[in-house]
């Protein structure tokens, strides 16, 4: 969870700047799904390294 928590502001800064050029319904539902999938993916490639894997169990 510490590893989800952690990553999701990777994605969520730069996706922000979109935000005027892509402001509709579609994207503010969809928004927060894309986000945790992709922290999911990221902390799931974390947790294979020896090293990142203390960060993120």
């Amino acid at each position: 969870m510490l590893g989800i928590h952690v990553c999701h502001y990777l994605f969520v800064e730069p996706a922000g700047m979109l935000h005027g050029w892509f402001h509709s319904y579609a994207r503010e539902f969809s928004f927060p799904v894309v986000v945790l999938f992709l922290a999911l993916g990221l902390t799931a490639l974390w947790a294979r390294n020896r090293w990142l894997r203390l960060l993120v169990r």
